[in-house]
C-alpha cells in the first residue's frame, strides 16, 4: 500500500503453501501461561487477514498442496483464490482442540450464505450446516474441486491445472481485477438464525458423539464452532456484523 502497488499475490515455491500456525510454539506458550502474547499473536493474525480483504490493493492467493488452518484462512480472506488443482485445503483446528482463530468461521458463513435470499422461510440452519460440518469435522479437500464443495473455495475462485503456470495465472487474475476496479470489498453483515439453529446443531453433533463418530472433546470444541456459525444469542430479525 505504501509503495502504491495495485496488487499482491500470495505464493511461494516450497513443497507446500502452508501447513498453518506453528502449534508447538503455541503449546509452549500455553505451558508458560503466556496468555497475553498468545492473544497478541492471534489478534495480529486476524488483523492481517482482514487487511487482505479490505486493502485498496487487490489480493490473490495462489495455494497448492497443503493449505491448512491459518494457511487456509490467509487464502480465504484474499479478494480471490487461484488454486492449483492439487490442493489439500481445510480448517483443521478442531482436530487439535482449537477453533479457527483468524476469521475462518466468518469466511465459511459468507460462502454458505452466498446467493441465499434474505427470507425468513429459508431454513438457514440447513444452509449453514455445510459450513459447520466442514469446520467441526476438520474436513480437508483432497483436490481443488473437493475444496470448493467443502466451501473453502468460492464459485468464482479459479483452478489452474499446470503448476508451471500457477503463479502466472494468479498474477493475470489480479491484473484482471485491477483493470475491472474489482477490489472494493464491503464490510459484511449476516442474517443468522441464532438459538434455534444452535439447538439443531447441538442435536446433530450430540448424535455423532453418541454414534462414536467424534470424541467427547471433539463435541465440546465443535459446539463452540456451532455457536459461532449459528450466530449464538443473536436476534434473527437483525443482521450481525462480521
Amino acid at each position: 500500500e505504501q509503495e502504491n502497488y495495485k496488487g499482491m499475490v500470495l505464493y511461494n515455491e516450497g513443497g507446500h503453501f502452508s501447513a498453518g500456525m506453528n502449534l508447538w510454539l503455541v503449546y509452549m506458550g500455553i505451558q508458560a501461561k503466556q496468555w497475553k502474547q498468545i492473544n497478541e499473536i492471534s489478534k495480529t493474525f486476524q488483523d492481517i487477514c482482514v487487511r487482505l480483504k479490505y486493502s485498496p490493493t487487490v489480493t490473490v492467493a495462489a495455494p497448492y498442496n497443503l493449505t491448512l488452518g491459518g494457511g487456509a484462512e490467509l487464502s480465504m480472506w484474499c479478494n480471490r483464490i487461484e488454486a492449483h488443482a492439487e490442493l489439500y485445503m481445510g480448517l483443521v483446528e478442531v482436530g487439535v482442540g482449537l477453533i479457527p482463530g483468524a476469521g475462518g468461521n466468518i469466511e465459511m458463513i459468507d460462502r454458505a450464505l452466498l446467493n441465499v435470499p434474505n427470507d425468513r422461510k429459508v431454513p438457514l440452519d440447513i444452509v449453514l450446516s455445510r459450513a459447520l460440518q466442514s469446520v467441526a469435522l476438520a474436513k480437508v479437500g483432497t483436490s481443488a474441486l473437493e475444496s470448493r464443495q467443502l466451501l473453502y473455495l468460492k464459485p468464482q475462485d479459479g483452478i489452474t491445472m499446470n503448476r508451471d503456470l500457477h503463479l502466472q495465472t494468479a498474477k493475470f487474475s489480479a491484473l484482471q481485477m485491477i483493470s475491472a476496479g474489482d477490489n472494493n470489498s464491503v464490510r459484511r453483515e449476516f442474517n443468522l438464525p441464532g438459538k434455534e439453529a444452535y439447538s439443531n446443531f447441538k442435536l446433530m453433533l450430540s448424535g455423532m458423539y453418541e454414534g462414536g463418530y467424534i470424541s467427547e472433546h471433539d463435541l465440546k470444541i465443535s459446539l463452540k464452532v456451532a455457536y459461532l456459525i449459528s450466530g449464538g444469542d443473536c436476534n434473527p430479525n437483525y443482521p450481525v456484523t462480521e
